[in-house]
């Protein structure tokens, strides 16, 4: 939404292009880097498995043991997808801001907020819901 406000924008630039170059990212090479940044170097998650071997937890504190080990490849899906998506909305957006509903919107007085949220958001988000749906299984 942020991008596809102001199409053509400073702002819309740079994150068409971040997302581009996000998006360009093998999702495997994406998943070692952040492996190496954040459990090797940082030590901030584990590096691999699913739990903790023989920790002997139980309950909340093996939920929050999981959850530790999850961060890292469900950050390098959501990153990858996250990029899709941004260019998918931005593209809907400067779609819809041709429409004609728009322009009355803008003529009714409409404040810009409201016309990007309430008018140009809601419209754009159709594809994205259809392939976000469309993509659920492939995420999991």
């Amino acid at each position: 939404i942020y991008a596809g406000a102001r199409p053509g924008s400073f702002r819309d630039r740079f994150l068409s292009i971040g997302s581009l170059a996000l998006y360009a990212v093998p999702g495997f090479w994406l998943g070692l880097v952040l492996i190496i940044v954040f459990a090797v170097d940082l030590r901030w998650f584990p590096i691999g498995g699913i739990e903790s071997l023989a920790s002997g937890k139980t309950g909340l504190d093996r939920a929050v043991d999981i959850a530790s080990h999850l961060v890292l490849p469900v950050s390098a899906l959501g990153f990858i997808y996250l990029a899709l998506y941004l260019r998918m909305m931005r593209a809907g957006m400067a779609e819809v801001w041709r429409q004609d509903f728009v322009l009355a919107a803008r003529a009714k007085g409409l404040s810009r907020r409201r016309i990007v949220l309430a008018h140009v958001a809601r419209n754009a988000l159709l594809p994205l819901v259809t392939m976000l749906g469309l993509q659920s299984a492939q995420m999991l």
